[in-house]
């Protein structure tokens, strides 16, 4: 009776990678055919098939199975694919490259090319890379009940350079001294020098760095380097090179009256010309200074001073002094250059307030006159007021750091050590004595303040081993 009306049924085919399980609609007189669930139920097993079978997915074939042409497919069972591993990686969290960052803007007309070259550096302490653990992975089960293994994830390896440490529990890589982070194929590093191989140019653009820069040529006209400890083996032109610490100049200066070398530290070079120098600390110079304006909180040491400008707290020691061309040198020992500014700057405000209460000076003074005045007026004289407080209030800012600068300075060494050769046309000057040298001085000598006199007098100079020039 069945074999009459049903005309179609189904054949079990079964994927052999045991992927899956599909019931096909055929013809009724097909050898193997299934008529009924309970029949499906019953060959599943047999072709082994013992996982993802789905009961309602069978129902739903059956269902079907009267309007589905002969071919079509009905998909019962489905293995649980394996959800594979992932790869291990790493985060950076800063710019580990070691190339420079550019630092211009992109709405600039025109690339300005020296501003390409900010080398990032780092502080001790700074969370370089996190490393991410691989995923295993899940494995997953074929229709056939077999389980199929997951491909692992892989972990990745990032081995620890020079001051670098990695916490083993959180997976952090921390930077253990200030430089520059770079990665050099799986090892991570943080550099305390930045080395520039030829010269600092177009190819390098300004070099700001928080680490020591070592430049191995010249530092061409324009060019600036920022950094915290400075070498440079080559000449520098009309340049700014400012550091924090030190700063040693090999090839020395050629400032054409634009360079400016300012260390928070000592300054040591081979020459300086037509430079302003500022250093915290001494500044040794091997050959000679010429008319260039140095101003330390150190000593000034020097083979020779010709020309320009020198402030030296702590006094300066030269083989000579001036020039036989009678090139005025002015030198002040035992003058604290920051000191002078702070004296200029109060100066300056000083006079600016002079300027501002002078028109209404006489209204100031006379509150009778004062109210006799029209409303504009009035207004014009309490606009004043106001600009003379903000005045004074700058005026007394500066006084007290004076204040505090004199109280935590150094003790001034108020002399110039002239080892050979003192020649005319030197100015020598300290907080309370001056002088002029008409004509030649030979050395040794040393040239001190003469209070009784108001003058500087020469003496002969006795070697103090504390104290010394290198010549060359």
């Amino acid at each position: 009776m069945t074999s009459e009306v049903q005309r179609t049924a189904f054949l079990l085919r079964v994927d052999p990678d045991g992927v899956f399980a599909e019931l096909e609609c055929v013809d009724a007189s097909t050898p193997g055919a299934l008529f009924v669930p309970a029949a499906v139920d019953a060959a599943l097993p047999q072709a082994s098939v013992v996982y993802g079978v789905d009961p309602d997915l069978i129902a739903i074939a059956f269902q079907s199975l009267t309007n589905a042409a002969p071919g079509t497919q009905f998909r019962i069972a489905e293995s649980k694919a394996p959800v594979h591993g992932i790869n291990g990686s790493i985060e950076y969290k800063v710019n580990v490259t070691g190339r420079a960052v550019y630092t211009g803007s992109e709405s600039d007309d025109a690339v300005d090319f020296k501003k390409a070259t900010t080398i990032g550096s780092v502080a001790a302490g700074t969370l370089l890379a996190v490393l991410v653990q691989p995923v295993l992975g899940e494995a997953g089960v074929n229709i056939f009940g077999k389980t199929i293994q997951p491909r692992p994830g892989r972990a990745v390896i990032l081995r620890c350079g020079a001051n670098v440490q990695l916490n083993e529990v959180t997976g952090e890589y921390i930077a253990s001294a200030e430089g520059r982070p770079v990665l050099d194929g799986s090892v991570i590093s943080v550099l305390p020098v930045y080395e520039v191989g030829g010269d600092v140019d177009f190819s390098t653009g300004h070099i700001q760095f928080g680490g020591s820069v070592l430049v191995h040529g010249n530092v061409q006209d324009g060019f600036n380097i920022t950094a915290k400890n400075i070498e440079i083996n080559g000449t520098v032109g009309a340049c700014e090179i400012v550091a924090s610490g030190s700063i040693v100049l090999n090839g020395g200066v050629n400032g054409r009256n634009k360079a400016l070398i300012k260390s928070g530290a000592t300054i040591t070079a081979k020459y300086i010309n037509q430079a302003r120098v500022e250093a915290a600390g001494h500044v040794r110079i091997r050959r000679e200074v010429v008319n260039s304006a140095v101003f330390t909180r150190g000593r000034l040491m020097a083979s020779s001073v010709m020309g320009g400008e020198t402030l030296a707290l702590k006094g300066v020691e030269v083989a000579s002094l001036g020039s036989d061309l009678g090139v005025l040198t002015r030198v002040e020992p035992g003058i604290d250059y920051e000191y002078r500014k702070l004296e200029e700057k109060r100066q300056t405000v000083c006079s600016m307030i002079e300027a501002v209460i002078a028109p209404v000076a006489v209204l100031l003074g006379d509150r009778a006159k004062f109210k006799t005045q029209p409303p504009e007026k009035k207004a014009e004289v309490a606009a004043i007021y106001e600009q003379f407080k903000r005045l004074k209030a700058a005026f007394e800012k500066l006084t007290d750091q004076m204040r505090r600068f004199a109280a935590t300075d150094a003790e001034p060494i108020k002399e110039v050590v002239v080892r050979k050769m003192l020649y005319h046309d030197c100015f020598v000057r300290t907080s309370i004595c001056q002088r002029s040298f008409d004509k030649e001085h030979i050395g040794p000598l040393v040239l001190k303040e003469d209070i009784e006199r108001g003058t500087i007098r020469l003496a002969p100079f006795s070697e103090r081993t504390e104290v010394s020039i290198e010549e060359g």
